[in-house]
């Protein structure tokens, strides 16, 4: 069960949560996501909440709709490399700015990921 953060509307957390599974191969391209009722019960939240996030993905073509089918993943390579690259871009963006914010200079956050990277090319 997933623990929502309070100063989020929900919606947005599942948009979120959606997208990293889209990209994580979860819910690959074209394939079918569970009913508005299941997703509700998975995140126990309202169904209206699952709606207006699935409306939002679906308004930025990552989602279709078939009439009597269900909601599917798009099928559409370049927008899933797009998200791809936006959430690592959010991602690193993120940790930057809290690195930096630790103190840490650009030069020594480069050399540790270097070193990281390097760590676990072998696992």
């Amino acid at each position: 069960m997933e623990t929502f953060d309070p100063n989020i509307p929900l919606y947005q957390q599942i948009v979120s949560l959606m997208k990293q599974r889209f990209v994580s191969g979860v819910y690959g391209p074209g394939m079918k996501i569970p009913s508005i009722r299941e997703l509700a019960m998975e995140y126990r939240v309202t169904p209206n909440t699952v709606q207006r996030a699935l409306q939002l993905l679906e308004q930025e073509g990552l989602i279709f709709t078939e009439r009597t089918n269900g909601k599917f993943v798009t099928n559409d390579m370049q927008a899933m490399e797009r998200l791809r690259t936006d959430i690592l871009t959010e991602q690193v963006r993120n940790v930057l700015l809290s690195l930096r914010e630790h103190g840490y200079t650009d030069e020594e956050i480069k050399a540790c990921m270097e070193e990281e990277m390097r760590r676990n090319e072998s696992k």
